[in-house]
Parts: C-alpha cells; structure tokens; sequence
C-alpha cells in the first residue's frame, strides 16, 4: 500500500490602490456601480500584471469599458474574481507526494 502525503500551504493577497488610482461606475456586464481603475495602474503595482491582463480581455473574461477619450477602464469586481479564482487554481498549495 503506497502511503500519501498532503501538504497544504496557505498564502493571502492583498491588493492596495490609492484612491486616486479608483472611481466609481457603471459596470455593464455587473449590472451594477463598482470601482474601475486603468491597466496603466495596475501595472505600476505588480510588472507581470499587464500581460495577464490583456488576456484576459482578450478571453472576454475581465469586465471594461472605454472612456470618452479612449482609454480603458476595468471593473474591479470582475478582476478580483478573477484574481481569486488564480489563486484557489494556480497557487492552493496542495499537492500530493509519495
């Protein structure tokens, strides 16, 4: 009988955005008011963000809308979903040996 080992490793994130970096609005897809910040300023807190952003708006799978002026904005509901997901996915720890 092969004997298994279950290590769990459990990490939190916490994300901090200035409150000039954050508005409030109109979240289409939510169907609801949210905070919205641009992937400009999500890029200044973690460098490897940018890519995984634009594919997920790629994938249709992260919530935006365009500004008047045309630049992005991104629902931060939608993203913290997303975010949370990844880590329950990617990073849960669990693994199993032996």
């Amino acid at each position: 009988m092969k004997k298994a080992t279950r290590i769990t490793i459990e990490t939190e994130r916490v994300l901090t955005l200035r409150c000039g970096s954050l508005r409030r609005l109109w979240c289409e897809q939510c169907g609801s008011e949210t905070e919205i910040v641009t992937p400009e300023a999500l890029g200044d807190l973690a460098p490897e963000w940018p890519e995984k952003i634009r594919q997920w708006l790629d994938k249709g799978e992260l919530h935006w809308s365009q500004s008047p002026q045309g630049s992005v904005r991104i629902c931060m509901r939608s993203l913290m979903r997303l975010l949370a997901a990844e880590a329950a996915d990617g990073s849960s720890g669990e693994r199993e040996t032996g």
